[in-house]
């Protein structure tokens, strides 16, 4: 379920003001007013760290990576890890809205960080455009009703040049997934527990 983090922020700071103007026209009300305030400032508080934990970090921002626009984040679906607490940073974010705008942003985005389409999803396209060229037009329909994108700054057959692993991705759903790992720490962590 998504919603609006900056609405219900407004919403908050807006009933935190209207809380101030009420204590000021009635005296009375000045103890209400401040357990009020404090639970809104809590609220407030929450809010502005569940925003923080949905923004694009700044290690992430670093690699020309940015926010698809016009797109709305499934905060179920999406995640993130600190080097602080896990030992090496990582995110997964997901945006749904409309297939186009999914394949129009993903490709923004992956030109923007200077990411190709995966070796693997063009070698995977060729094969099946060799394979359909023969086929009836209906078929070819089927065929080329597929609608996905990987782009990649690795390739699954070498080793990864660069210490943060990107992949940016329109599924058939209609979700565009950005993901970011900090490969290098991430080998590290792995390689010591497993001595």
């Amino acid at each position: 379920m998504s919603f609006s983090l900056s609405a219900c922020t407004q919403n908050v700071q807006d009933n935190l003001h209207n809380a101030a103007w009420t204590v000021k026209t009635n005296v009375q009300n000045t103890t209400e007013y401040i357990a009020e305030k404090i639970a809104l400032e809590e609220k407030l508080a929450l809010l502005e760290a569940q925003k923080q934990k949905f923004s694009l970090p700044s290690w992430v921002k670093k690699l020309n990576i940015t926010t698809p626009e016009g797109m709305t984040l499934d905060q179920n679906s999406s995640y993130q890890t600190t080097e602080e607490v896990e030992g090496f940073n990582s995110m997964r974010f997901v945006y749904t809205w409309d297939y186009n705008l999914a394949m129009k942003q993903a490709e923004i985005i992956a030109k923007k960080a200077w990411i190709k389409v995966s070796e693997e999803f063009q070698l995977a396209q060729d094969a099946l455009k060799k394979m359909w060229a023969n086929t009836s037009s209906q078929l070819k329909e089927l065929a080329w009703d597929l609608k996905w994108i990987v782009y990649t700054n690795y390739s699954l057959t070498k080793d990864p040049e660069s210490d943060q692993i990107i992949s940016i991705s329109v599924e058939e759903d209609w979700t565009l997934e950005i993901v970011v790992t900090d490969r290098k720490n991430m080998q590290n962590i792995v390689s010591n527990k497993i001595q």
